[in-house]
């Protein structure tokens, strides 16, 4: 139990990291961008 809460921790961080990446980068990573949408998700409904 301890290492899916560590997981949604983890989905938190990537979550503002991307946030981060978008404001300061004028084009969007979409290999990284579709990477944190495929498995945040999974993190917090898990959590």
């Amino acid at each position: 139990m301890r290492w899916v809460r560590i997981h949604g921790h983890l989905g938190t961080l990537l979550q503002s990291t991307t946030f981060f990446c978008r404001m300061t980068s004028p084009q969007p990573n979409g290999y990284f961008n579709s990477w944190t949408l495929s498995n945040i998700p999974a993190g917090q409904s898990v959590s």
